[in-house]
C-alpha cells in the first residue's frame, strides 16, 4: 500500500468521524425528562426529616430509618414539592416538549359511610352507618364523574393542595379539554392510549422550548401538621358535601381519622410527555404513574404521627 492510499484512507476516516460528529452534535439532540421530588416532615420539637429523591440510595436509606426512629414524635408541619428536570444531549442545544403532569394523594385505611359535620369551634360530628377498610384518591376525574357540577367547588377549596395540574402551556386545567376521562386513568394505569386523546394532548397543549437544567414546578406546597389532618378528614371522597370557609357539611365516604386509627398516605403523579426531533417530527407519547413519596402514620390526638416513610428516587419520564 503506497503512501498516498494510506493518506487517502486517513482522510477518509477523519471525514467520517467529522461527519458522525457534526450529526451528534448539530442534528441528533435527545432529551432526558426526570421527576424529582422532596418530602420535608417537621416534629414538634423542632427536628425534621427530609426525603429526597435525589439521595443517594444508602443516605435516603439512613433517612428513613431515622423516621422510624423519631415516629413517637407528634408532626408539626409537613411539605412536599415535585419539580420535573431536563436533561438535553448535546448541553448547549434546545428542544421543544409538551407535558401535561397530575399530582394526587391517596388515603388507605378505614373509612366510613354516613354523615360527617365540622366547624373549628366543635371539631368533627360523626354518624357512621357502615365502616371498612378503602383506598381512595384524590382525583378531580372521579369528582367530575360523580358529581360533575360540584367537582370545581369541592377540588378548589381547601383540598387543594392535594390535586394539581402542571403543563407545558398556559392551559394548566388541561382536563377541562379531554372529553372522556376514562382514556385518561387508563394511560395511567398502564394501558395503551386509545381514541382521540393524543390528538387532544397534541392540539390543546402548546410546546415550550426547554434547555439542559430546566427545573419547572409541578407542585408545592406547606402546611401544619393539624392542618394536613383535617383537610384529609374534612374530604368527602364520594357523595355530596358542602364547604363554606371554616364549616362542612357531607353525607358520603370520609376517612374514619379517629384516635389509634392506622393510614397510607402516598403521594402521585402522572405525566404525559413527548418532544420535538430535529426533523419536526414529535415523538410518541411517553406516559405513566409514580408514586412519589409514601408516609405510614397514625392519629393520635387529633393529629399525625409518623411510623415509616419512603420516597421514589429520580423517575425518567423520557425512556
Amino acid at each position: 500500500m503506497d503512501r498516498k492510499t494510506i493518506i487517502g484512507i486517513v482522510l477518509a476516516i477523519i471525514l467520517v468521524v467529522a461527519i458522525a460528529y457534526f450529526i451528534y452534535a448539530y442534528l441528533w439532540v435527545h432529551p432526558g425528562a426526570w421527576l424529582e421530588s422532596t418530602v420535608k416532615i417537621r416534629y414538634e420539637d423542632g427536628t425534621e426529616v427530609v426525603l429526597d429523591s435525589n439521595d443517594f440510595p444508602l443516605f435516603s436509606l439512613l433517612k428513613r430509618m431515622s423516621v422510624i426512629t423519631y415516629g413517637g414524635k407528634k408532626i408539626w408541619g409537613i411539605s412536599t414539592q415535585v419539580n420535573i428536570r431536563f436533561t438535553i444531549t448535546p448541553p448547549d442545544r434546545s428542544l421543544k416538549a409538551q407535558w401535561w403532569l397530575i399530582y394526587w394523594t391517596e388515603q388507605q385505611g378505614t373509612f366510613f359511610w354516613g354523615g360527617r359535620a365540622y366547624h373549628s369551634w366543635i371539631g368533627f360530628v360523626d354518624v357512621p352507618l357502615r365502616t371498612y377498610s378503602a383506598n381512595k384518591a384524590m382525583f378531580k376525574w372521579q369528582a367530575k364523574v360523580m358529581n360533575p357540577e360540584l367537582s370545581w367547588f369541592q377540588i378548589k377549596s381547601f383540598v387543594d393542595p392535594f390535586y394539581r395540574e402542571s403543563t407545558s402551556s398556559i392551559w394548566v386545567d388541561l382536563s377541562t379539554y379531554v372529553a372522556d376521562p376514562k382514556t385518561v386513568t387508563d394511560a395511567l394505569s398502564g394501558i395503551p392510549i386509545v381514541g382521540g386523546l393524543a390528538d387532544t394532548l397534541g392540539a390543546r397543549l402548546s410546546s415550550a422550548t426547554v434547555k439542559d437544567g430546566d427545573r419547572p414546578l409541578v407542585v408545592s406546597w406547606d402546611m401544619k401538621g393539624y392542618d394536613f389532618y383535617t383537610r384529609l378528614k374534612r374530604s368527602n371522597w364520594n357523595g355530596l358535601s358542602v364547604h363554606l370557609g371554616d364549616f362542612s357539611i357531607g353525607v358520603g365516604e370520609f376517612a374514619r381519622m379517629w384516635d389509634n386509627d392506622a393510614y397510607t398516605i402516598r403521594f402521585k403523579a402522572g405525566y404525559f410527555f413527548r418532544y420535538q426531533d430535529i426533523s419536526g417530527e414529535w415523538s410518541k407519547w411517553k406516559y405513566g404513574t409514580v408514586t412519589i413519596a409514601t408516609l405510614n402514620m397514625k392519629i393520635v390526638e387529633g393529629s399525625w404521627y409518623v411510623l415509616s416513610a419512603e420516597i421514589s428516587g429520580n423517575v425518567n419520564v423520557q425512556t
